[in-house]
């Protein structure tokens, strides 16, 4: 995985069914039952939901905040995660 300091360093999306799939298969080499995955998104300590915690969240302003860009994408489909170097 690359970090911000590589020259070669993109921003990957990753595909969380898949990877859940790909280690249910691995774990149960034998079962012939399709798994069923769901993602719910919680907030970092995972006691809260992320949209929650979101809309619970003190929002300081400061002089500077048009400075200010976010990395994170929110919203869409959870089942994928994209990831910035």
């Amino acid at each position: 995985m690359a970090d911000p300091f590589d020259e070669i360093a993109k921003t990957v999306k990753v595909d969380l069914s898949g990877v859940a799939m790909a280690l249910f298969g691995d774990a149960n080499p034998n079962s012939k039952q399709e798994p069923k995955v769901s993602f719910k998104e919680l907030s970092l300590t995972g006691n809260m939901a992320l949209d929650e915690m979101r809309a619970r969240k003190i929002s300081w302003k400061t002089v500077d905040d048009h400075k200010l860009k976010s990395k994170i994408d929110i919203g869409g489909d959870a089942s994928y995660v994209t990831l910035e170097p």
